[in-house]
């Protein structure tokens, strides 16, 4: 879900549109902005997880807290 939310892809789609061999990781052809946005992410799931969100609510959340990300991204460019 996360890297979905992220890059707009499945892994698999990533692996297509990239050119990534199978065997190589998705995470090795990421962007750096990429990369940071997938980590703070996976730190909040974590949070969510904890209190047991379900599924729908911890895409809503993770949707909302990318877009501050991304706009915190930006501002500091």
């Amino acid at each position: 879900m996360i890297n979905r939310l992220v890059t707009g892809m499945t892994a698999k789609q990533i692996r297509t549109h990239r050119c990534i061999p199978d065997k190589d990781n998705t995470r090795d052809y990421m962007t750096p902005e990429e990369i940071t946005q997938i980590e703070k992410l996976q730190k909040y799931n974590t949070i969510l997880l904890e209190q047991e969100f379900d599924y729908a609510s911890r895409k809503a959340a993770l949707t909302v807290y990318l877009g501050r990300i991304k706009r915190n991204m930006a501002l500091e460019k």
